[in-house]
């Protein structure tokens, strides 16, 4: 019976009958006495999650090879492996990376014919499931997903996570930012409820009369709530009895100011600025364009890596990466302003390090008869790449003859 029971371990703890276990984000939480409150209501925790989510989303997934002489052909299966797939590459990304963020694992099955992926398919948190196997300490992944329920080898499993405990399996955001989180999630309840009751105060009537009959308390309370509740919103106290507040006002419980104090340290756990979510009251970047490669490359870029690294290492086989590697393509989120772009694009075309074509593609222009055309920077005039190389090489030897002759 042992011997059955330590064949496998599952590295992460799985409790069925646990309330919060199975909820739409997948970790446990203290926040389910709050009505249930989710995190993912909070509008940082969900900007944060969705512009990252949607970041990886954007950027094309593109096959590149480690010299240029030997790109794949139009026809190899990496340009046809969404060809069949429920979802579109965007969705695909967004809610593999989604799930990274929100459960701490993000998975997909790789469909194979004939040793080469055709179809790649999501799988939703809670469908898969890694194991080990204690006694050959091999990994394996348990899936069950509508008709595909099998046990499946870490070769045909994407597994993307960025925070973990044990290196096996990731861990949730959320999981590191519960305090904040329970924090924001008060304090919106906070909000609700304040500005819920018209932003009347709550307190006690006291009277210096003797002690009252339950019935005399229910009918003062009835007419004083019936009062404040009126079109005019004026209560009459009967004769010697006060009020006296209880709560605070918004501005003495500095609401506004903690709403935004949450929205910076959500901030800190995404590795996002303040104004990645509208709060302009700290901004620390002077360009668009330096905005965007912070966000890039801090908020995006562990996710971004560990796809790449992963669908390289899945998707194509050790003979394929000697030659060729996975590349998400980061260009397309990097923004700035078009005297800046266009600038840009005249100086790499000046120097001979783009050529017409190549520029004009950058800035969405149709191609020319002429546009593998490079510049020579030291004559200003326009050949092709192969003959400024040649030229330049035999202006070099001209020019070691003439300095050898001048010395002589």
């Amino acid at each position: 019976m042992q011997k059955l029971i330590f064949e496998s371990y599952t590295p992460f703890d799985i409790e069925p009958d646990n309330p919060c276990y199975n909820t739409s984000l997948g970790f446990k939480n203290s926040l389910a006495s709050l009505s249930g409150y989710d995190p993912m209501f909070i509008s940082t925790i969900f900007s944060g999650t969705q512009q990252i989510s949607n970041a990886l989303g954007m950027m094309p997934w593109e096959i590149k090879s480690y010299t240029n002489n030997e790109e794949p052909s139009n026809n190899h299966w990496f340009y046809h492996l969404f060809d069949n797939c429920l979802q579109t590459q965007f969705m695909f990304t967004k809610n593999l990376i989604k799930d990274v963020i929100v459960e701490g694992n993000g998975y997909a099955y790789i469909q194979r014919e004939n040793n080469k992926p055709v179809k790649l398919i999501y799988l939703p948190a809670g469908t898969c499931a890694p194991q080990i196997d204690v006694r050959t300490f091999s990994l394996y992944y348990n899936v069950n997903y509508m008709n595909l329920q099998k046990r499946c080898e870490p070769k045909d499993i994407i597994h993307v996570f960025v925070n973990s405990k044990d290196g096996l399996i990731g861990e949730s955001l959320f999981y590191y930012a519960k305090k904040t989180i329970d924090l924001s999630a008060y304090t919106e309840k906070a909000a609700a409820d304040y500005f819920g009751s018209g932003m009347r105060y709550t307190g006690i009537l006291s009277t210096d009369a003797p002690r009252l009959k339950d019935d005399q308390r229910r009918e003062i309370r009835n007419n004083y709530l019936s009062g404040i509740n009126s079109e005019n919103g004026i209560a009459v106290l009967e004769a010697g009895m006060r009020f006296e507040q209880l709560s605070n006002n918004a501005k003495d419980a500095q609401l506004i100011d903690s709403r935004q104090y949450n929205v910076q340290e959500a901030g800190r756990y995404f590795i996002m600025a303040p104004t990645k979510f509208g709060d302009f009251s700290h901004n620390i970047y002077g360009t668009i364009e330096a905005g965007s490669i912070s966000f890039i490359t801090d908020a995006c870029g562990p996710y971004t890596i560990n796809l790449e690294q992963e669908l390289t290492r899945k998707l194509l086989t050790s003979t394929e990466r000697k030659k060729y590697y996975i590349s998400l393509n980061q260009d397309v989120l990097i923004k700035s302003d078009r005297t800046t772009y266009a600038n840009y694009v005249k100086t790499l075309y000046e120097v001979g390090i783009m050529s017409k074509g190549e520029g004009r593609a950058l800035l969405g222009l149709p191609e020319v008869e002429d546009g593998d055309e490079f510049v020579i920077p030291y004559q200003g005039t326009t050949k092709n790449a192969s003959y400024n190389n040649r030229n330049q090489t035999d202006n070099d030897d001209k020019n070691i003859d003439t300095q050898n002759n001048e010395t002589d």
